[in-house]
């Protein structure tokens, strides 16, 4: 789960940031992996694809809260991703992601721009989180590609079935094919999922599988940097190498940001 924090102008109605929030986003149904459904079978999770509505499945607004002040405190948006942590995705679980934009300002910082919260909860079986960090970036700066599947020839000859002008005797071989290549896949994969589910699988004691898992969880700490160090390192490392986009380096400033961290708590336990 990621939460933005994104800055608008003080005349920026809710309405209107949500509207805007709402085209910018939509722009991930181009990805395939964002048009479809996870589901399980013997305990093993895959996606198959599903046309879904991306206004009405995968997005939606955060809930209001009742507070003194016109903008919800720090606690107040901590309540909140406490929340949406732990709640389930849509339908039941099998949409995998879903993208919640604030309708209540957030007492983020006292200056001259009101501060909006956006909840992405993304599964990982959609991507990690580098990708996503990429994507959120290219969304935003409507530089979102999609690379194109290369052309197989099965493919072809399914796009020749409905020609008009091929023969009946070879669309019955095509069919056939693909009705061989059905069965042989069932064939092999069917009697090994049987055995690792009632073999393998009913013998492991592995806690993943344990029926007493963790269902809720709560977050114990957050951080937030006022200053604007980090940003003004970041902006002078992409001065010194012009052409390199944005996300590279926003992302190898994290990761050496992280790897001094852990070399400096070491340091107090050596």
């Amino acid at each position: 789960m990621t939460c933005l924090m994104v800055r608008c102008k003080k005349d920026t109605s809710s309405e209107e940031f949500y509207e805007i929030c709402r085209k910018t986003m939509v722009k991930t149904s181009v990805l395939k992996k964002f048009q479809s459904l996870l589901c399980k079978s013997f305990g093993y999770s895959y996606l198959i694809k599903q046309e879904l509505d991306i206004l009405q499945d995968c997005m939606g607004k955060i809930k209001a809260l009742d507070c003194s002040e016109k903008k919800l405190d720090k606690q107040q948006l901590h309540e909140l991703l406490n929340y949406y942590r732990n709640a389930p995705m849509p339908k039941n679980g099998k949409v995998p992601y879903h993208i919640l934009i604030g309708t209540q300002t957030v007492n983020w910082k006292n200056d001259d721009f009101d501060y909006y919260p956006v909840i992405m909860k993304v599964h990982h079986a959609v991507a990690d989180g580098v990708s996503l960090l990429k994507m959120m970036v290219a969304v935003v700066a409507d530089k979102l590609e999609v690379t194109k599947e290369p052309i197989n020839p099965l493919n072809r000859l399914e796009h020749a079935r409905n020609d008009v002008f091929v023969n009946k005797k070879l669309k019955k071989f095509i069919n056939g094919l693909g009705k061989l290549k059905m069965l042989l896949l069932i064939s092999f994969l069917y009697p090994s999922l049987v055995v690792a589910y009632f073999t393998y699988k009913a013998r492991d004691n592995n806690i993943l599988h344990n029926n007493t898992l963790l269902t809720h969880q709560t977050l114990i700490g957050i951080n937030s940097e006022m200053g604007t160090a980090y940003v003004e390192k970041i902006k002078k490392i992409r001065a010194k190498l012009p052409g390199t986009a944005f996300s590279s380096i926003l992302i190898a400033a994290f990761s050496a940001s992280i790897s001094d961290y852990f070399k400096k708590v070491l340091l107090k336990y050596c």
